[in-house]
């Protein structure tokens, strides 16, 4: 994947706000058609093969009872392997699975962009939280309109994954400098910050050093097994839990947050 710049996310986003999107896809939701009754808090990969997947499950996993919606083309869903029951299609193109107390939703059509993943399917009991797994490049689904970039823009907060690598933390740090209305998390996949190699301390940006200094950027460990075999039926690694449970504690302290003193942050 080529390396995409600040000015080019920035454009992005100025293009959003200002109604002038891009891409030739048909439309088949709108911008904040979609009313959840439970709270949402959307996961964006920095760049593809990050673990953003990993991590929305995982997430929900510790939300239990909840939901996932991995929101990525049919072909490139990540949690197919998921689910211990496969309920079939829930309507409106999604197909859904179960795995304990945990809804999966993912999308069984091939999507030629953001702007044509459907609402989400209906829920018949309540969830104490759905996990958008968002499943585009940042720069894509920032530049057009569709239910998912907005969600993205008016989250109360955001869940940024990235990896312990220069070029990953490069890609983390453009992502952030365009997600400014939301107040955004790091989870980043690799060893704990204080071994961090210099070669990636020293070329971190500003937005990532401030997630550090307000203490919202989480470490992930990584799961050899996950990396080699995928996502499977089987219960996922507790040090992967137990980040999964730092991040939440901190998304819900940053949503509970006055939104002046957000702005202020």
């Amino acid at each position: 994947m080529s390396q995409v710049t600040v000015l080019e996310l920035q454009r992005a986003w100025r293009a959003l706000q200002s109604g002038q999107f891009s891409g030739a896809v048909r439309h088949r939701s709108e911008v904040g058609g979609w009313t959840p009754a439970e709270p949402v808090l959307p996961v964006l990969g920095a760049h593809a093969q990050c673990g953003a997947s990993t991590v929305a499950l995982a997430l929900a996993t510790v939300a239990a009872p909840a939901r996932v919606v991995e929101c990525a083309s049919g072909p490139s869903c990540g949690l197919v392997g998921a689910p211990t029951t496969e309920i079939g299609d829930c309507g409106n193109g999604w197909t859904r699975g179960l795995r304990a107390d945990v809804l999966i939703d993912r999308c069984h059509e091939i999507l030629l962009g953001a702007t044509e993943v459907p609402l989400p399917a209906e829920v018949s009991h309540p969830l104490t939280r759905t996990v958008l797994d968002v499943g585009w490049d940042p720069t894509h689904v920032l530049s057009v309109s569709s239910w998912l970039s907005s969600w993205l823009l008016g989250a109360p907060c955001v869940v940024v994954v990235a990896t312990v690598s220069v070029p990953s933390l490069r890609r983390l740090e453009n992502t952030l400098s365009v997600l400014t209305e939301p107040l955004c998390l790091a989870a980043v996949v690799g060893p704990p910050l204080k071994r961090w190699p210099k070669t990636v301390t020293g070329t971190l940006g500003a937005q990532t050093r401030r997630l550090i200094e307000t203490q919202r950027l989480v470490s992930v460990p990584t799961i050899a097994s996950l990396r080699l075999a995928g996502i499977t039926p089987e219960p996922l690694p507790k040090p992967l839990l137990a980040a999964a449970e730092d991040i939440l504690l901190a998304a819900e302290e940053l949503s509970s947050t006055p939104t002046q003193t957000k702005k202020d942050t």
